[in-house]
């Protein structure tokens, strides 16, 4: 059909890293014996990177975004939401953490050249010392946030059954 580029908005794309490294694994397959090739890119998580990372390195192999860019990858985006470790908590990303979130980064910078990266702000909790720990974080990566959005309560998630305890916004009528 003529596809040159593929992109996924989910940030599973790769959540198992796994069937990343099998996705991987056939996409080099099958550019080895048709010659197939596609560019692609996708949204993961931060800390499910950063763990590849780091098992990775004690595997003695090449982590999933080097073997993703070698087929072709060549954008990853993070919802990184915030800098903050208080806010990271309140929202049920505690698996999140500055730390892994700059390895991330860093790293995807480093092989892939850039990292789309989003922020939100006006999380419950958020206070000025929050939000300049965000602003720090983006320091410290370097990083320019590509996206800066106020913090929503999507249906079926835990901060949208936190809204709806406090009061925030009424019950859907889904």
């Amino acid at each position: 059909h003529g596809i040159s580029y593929i992109e996924t908005l989910d940030d599973l794309t790769m959540a198992d890293y796994r069937w990343g490294l099998e996705l991987c694994k056939e996409l080099r397959t099958r550019r080895r014996q048709s010659g197939f090739e596609v560019t692609w890119g996708g949204t993961c998580r931060t800390n499910i990177i950063a763990a590849d990372i780091i098992r990775a390195q004690t595997e003695g192999r090449p982590h999933l975004l080097e073997q993703a860019f070698d087929v072709g990858m060549l954008r990853v985006a993070y919802g990184v939401e915030t800098g903050s470790p208080t806010i990271l908590k309140l929202i049920d990303k505690s698996e999140r953490t500055p730390d892994k979130i700059k390895l991330a980064i860093a790293e995807t910078q480093r092989v892939m050249g850039y990292a789309s990266c989003s922020f939100m702000f006006g999380s419950p909790g958020e206070t000025a010392k929050t939000i300049q720990e965000t602003v720090d974080l983006c320091k410290d990566i370097p990083h320019v946030p590509e996206v800066i959005v106020f913090t929503t309560a999507y249906p079926g998630t835990s901060f949208w059954n936190l809204a709806l305890e406090k009061g925030l916004i009424g019950k859907s009528v889904a």
